[in-house]
């Protein structure tokens, strides 16, 4: 009597076929676009090319800044010296703003930030400017 009637527990069971497993679960229209890592993977990129760029260009400037402004190359170097030098010094401090702040929000005001002294130091005619923005500005933006 039992065994011609399904039992319970099989007719609750789900049925899965192993082909329905391989077929792919995305839309034509969502295989156009690219995915979301790319698109963190290329901004990332852009803002580390953006911040080592901004941080070595002192280097390729030394000789134009020699030529029109008459300052030494010690006096551009002093500049890359406080870079280096707060740079080093500020980076652990970075991890806790990120902890505490956010990756996002911090990355973003460092980004802005160095951006924000490069534009300037375009405008120095002192070598104290220089100093300033090239030099005490990476104090500034330790999560870049």
């Amino acid at each position: 009597e039992s065994a011609a009637a399904p039992s319970r527990r099989a007719s609750r069971r789900p049925h899965y076929s192993w082909r329905a497993s391989r077929r792919p679960h995305y839309s034509r229209r969502a295989s156009r676009r690219p995915h979301y890592s790319w698109i963190v993977f290329v901004v990332a990129f852009l803002a580390i090319l953006l911040a080592a760029g901004m941080r070595a260009a002192p280097g390729v400037l030394i000789d134009p800044l020699h030529d029109e402004f008459g300052w030494s190359k010690g006096t551009v170097g002093v500049a890359l010296f406080i870079n280096l030098v707060l740079y080093g010094l500020t980076g652990p401090f970075a991890a806790a703003l990120m902890g505490r702040y956010g990756l996002r929000g911090v990355v973003t005001v460092a980004l802005g930030l160095i951006a924000l002294g490069g534009g300037l130091a375009a405008y120095a005619t002192q070598p104290w400017h220089l100093w300033l923005l090239w030099g005490w500005r990476s104090a500034s933006v330790p999560g870049a």
